[in-house]
């Protein structure tokens, strides 16, 4: 160039840049002299964050902050998702909704911000009921691609592929807890929900199983076919009522059980699973359920045509009638009792529990007895 000033654009350089002129001048009698100049763009740092890790790409680096010199313009791109896998662009801060944008570097240093969502976030920042029930964050999100979960004030937010987002809160998120959490029963299906008619809580979670909450009950998981029983008959609403015992395994015997407010489930996989309600439920249980000879039920408990109750179980029968109660009758003595009809027989209901004699067991019944004979297997009626 020519003439007292000289200038040159420096866009394109970036970094530890350095333009290195060389200037020479002479005065009307033709003496010259040159110098040597280093000159250094003028730069600005240009810095990428986001609410969730993520790659960002600025000009053509990878990397979320970079020295460019002012008047440059480059590019910049937010990655589609997250490092997590799971989280995804929605936008950046300032409003701008696509991934990649230009920007001309300016005179002061420049910041950005990306908003990243997971799908909790997503439901936080869109559903207005939801943010009023979970209130303000109280954790981090945790997880990985099969399932997350973010604690808030008022609950704690679960995420899986199949079930999306859904909330458990108070005695549930503690009965929840303190079954294993996610790992006991997989997450959440549902978000908290009113029982009908009003008056308990419940979620249902991915592995077939609930946990419901009721006034006096307290939070109680069901799960399996005992939870398939349960809700076929009308879950809360039904003759059983409200959970009182979380579903557990049966200890003398392979099989499961629940209690109920007005009754309890058994269930073995030989028998299914079926309800006992009323006295036979309690005698039952004071028997020590399957421990005892009567093993698991059978039948649900059915009323009689004389106005009692019985039960069939594996290894006997339950009959009760407000006379006589809740009797067990079992072995010979019931396949003799069945044939002459039952209660319906000259006999009636049973009014003792199988007892021991001098020539085998006998048990007695409200117009007579009978008798079985260890020597020789035969079972006899006699009248009172």
């Amino acid at each position: 160039g020519d003439g007292p000033t000289f200038d040159i654009a420096m866009q394109g350089h970036d970094g530890d840049t350095r333009l290195w002129l060389t200037a020479a001048a002479s005065d009307s009698h033709g003496a010259m002299t040159t110098s040597e100049f280093a000159v250094q763009p003028r730069q600005r740092w240009v810095t990428v964050s986001s609410t969730w890790p993520a790659a960002f790409t600025i000009g053509d680096t990878q990397t979320t902050s970079t020295l460019l010199t002012e008047g440059m313009t480059v590019t910049v791109v937010a990655a589609e998702k997250g490092f997590d896998g799971l989280s995804r662009f929605v936008s950046w801060s300032d409003g701008v909704t696509s991934r990649t944008r230009q920007i001309t570097v300016g005179p002061s240093d420049l910041s950005l911000s990306a908003v990243y969502r997971t799908p909790i976030d997503d439901r936080y920042a869109s559903d207005a009921a939801f943010r009023t029930k979970m209130g303000d964050p109280a954790g981090a999100e945790q997880g990985d691609l099969a399932v997350r979960s973010r604690t808030f004030a008022g609950g704690v937010a679960y995420w899986s592929p199949a079930a999306g987002v859904h909330w458990v809160s108070g005695s549930i998120a503690k009965a929840y807890a303190a079954l294993g959490g996610p790992a006991w029963c997989g997450v959440p299906t549902t978000d908290e929900l009113r029982t009908n008619p009003v008056g308990g809580y419940y979620n249902h979670f991915t592995r077939t199983c609930s946990i419901f909450w009721g006034s006096g009950a307290g939070a109680h998981s069901v799960q399996g076919a005992i939870r398939t029983l349960w809700g076929s008959l009308g879950w809360e609403r039904s003759l059983l009522g409200y959970p009182t015992s979380n579903f557990a395994a049966t200890p003398a015997r392979p099989g499961a059980q629940n209690r109920f407010q007005q009754g309890v489930i058994y269930y073995s996989a030989g028998t299914g699973a079926h309800y006992l309600t009323g006295a036979i439920a309690s005698r039952y249980l004071a028997l020590r359920a399957e421990a005892s000879a009567l093993r698991f039920p059978t039948t649900h408990t059915r009323a009689t045509a004389t106005g009692g109750r019985y039960q069939h179980f594996q290894g006997g029968s339950m009959f009760w009638s407000s006379s006589t109660g809740a009797r067990p009758v079992t072995g010979a003595i019931l396949s003799t009792w069945a044939k002459l009809g039952y209660e319906r027989s000259w006999l009636g209901y049973p009014k003792s529990d199988p007892y021991t004699v001098s020539v085998g067991i006998r048990q007695n019944f409200q117009r007579g007895y009978l008798v079985w004979n260890r020597s020789t297997g035969a079972v006899k009626a006699y009248s009172s």
